[in-house]
C-alpha cells in the first residue's frame, strides 16, 4: 500500500485541511499506535516507534494511496512528559476531537490492560462524533483464553458504561493477526 508522511501539527491552527476521509488513532502512550500504522500500510518505519512511551509528540499525518489521511495522535497516560507539556497536548487533542470531521476513530488499548476513567471520558467524547473501532493491540502478548477473557471483560465494561462503538477487535502488528480485517474496515470509504 502506498503511504507517506505529509505533515505534523503541534498547535490546533497547524492542523491541515481535511479533503479526504480521515482515520485517527488515539490511545495511551504505550498502546502501539505507530506500530499499528506501519502494519496497516505495510511500510516499515513510516510512523516512528520507540521503546519509550510518549515518543509521538505531535499529531502526525500520513497519506495512504492519496485517498485517506491517517492521524497519529500523541498518546496519553504513561508518558513521562512534564505537566505543562501534558496540559498543552490535552488542549491540542481536545481541539482536534471537537473540530475535525474524522471518518473513523481507532481507539487503541493494550490487550493486557482494561480501560480506566480517563479512557472512558475520551471514549465518550469520541463516540459523540462517530462510534470508534476499539482495537486491542499486542494480542500476541496473551494466551488465547486470556485474550478472549480480556475482550469479554472490556465488552462488558463498555456495555455497562453505555459507551457506543462500532466493533471490538484484537490485533497483533508483530504477528499480523487481525491486520487484514482492520485494514478492510478502515480503508473502505
Amino acid at each position: 500500500m502506498q503511504a507517506s508522511y505529509t505533515t505534523s501539527a503541534i498547535k490546533p491552527e497547524q492542523l491541515p485541511p481535511v479533503d479526504v476521509p480521515e482515520i485517527a488513532l488515539i490511545g495511551r502512550s504505550n498502546s502501539g499506535k505507530s506500530t499499528l500504522i506501519n502494519a496497516l500500510v505495510g511500510v516499515r518505519g513510516l510512523a516512528r516507534t520507540g521503546k519509550t512511551p510518549g515518543r509521538t509528540q505531535m499529531i502526525n499525518f500520513f497519506s495512504v494511496m492519496d485517498r485517506w489521511a491517517v492521524a497519529d495522535l500523541p498518546g496519553y497516560g504513561f508518558s513521562k512528559s512534564p505537566q505543562r507539556i501534558a496540559k498543552h497536548w490535552q488542549h491540542v487533542i481536545s481541539a482536534y476531537l471537537s473540530g475535525r470531521p474524522v471518518t473513523t476513530f481507532l481507539f487503541l488499548i493494550d490487550a493486557r490492560r482494561q480501560i480506566d476513567a480517563k479512557d472512558k471520558q475520551l471514549l465518550e467524547q469520541i463516540s459523540s462524533q462517530v462510534p470508534p473501532l476499539i482495537v486491542m493491540t499486542k494480542a500476541d502478548k496473551l494466551p488465547r483464553k486470556q485474550l478472549r477473557d480480556a475482550m469479554q471483560a472490556l465488552e462488558n465494561t463498555l456495555k455497562d458504561e453505555g459507551l457506543s462503538y462500532e466493533e471490538l477487535m484484537a490485533v497483533s502488528a508483530m504477528k499480523g493477526t487481525g491486520i487484514e480485517r482492520l485494514r478492510s474496515l478502515i480503508f473502505q470509504h
